[in-house]
């Protein structure tokens, strides 16, 4: 295995999935959770900044609303991640 997850991303993308990598280990901490918040703080303004960039000149192409997916996807994984470390905080 190489490691790279770029063709299992772009196989779940093209599917309608998000792909959210599981934890390192099941110990999550406060520490996690906030790594993980801040990558979502990226990742929103990331997305921001395309949907911003496409706007900019009065019309959005097909290049554009690719850059605005592949960032919404970024962010929702995100978003999901984050979900994923508190998960593994919750009282069972």
């Amino acid at each position: 295995m190489t490691g790279d997850a770029r063709i299992l991303a772009a196989f779940a993308h093209s599917n309608g999935y998000l792909l959210v990598k599981a934890p390192e280990n099941c110990a999550e901490s406060d520490v996690s959770v906030l790594e993980q918040v801040a990558a979502l703080m990226v990742a929103h303004g990331s997305f921001g900044q395309e949907v911003y960039d496409a706007l900019a000149d009065g019309g959005v192409d097909q290049q554009e609303m690719m850059r605005v997916n592949a960032a919404g996807r970024a962010l929702m994984e995100a978003v999901a991640g984050v979900a994923r470390r508190l998960s593994g905080m919750a009282d069972q």
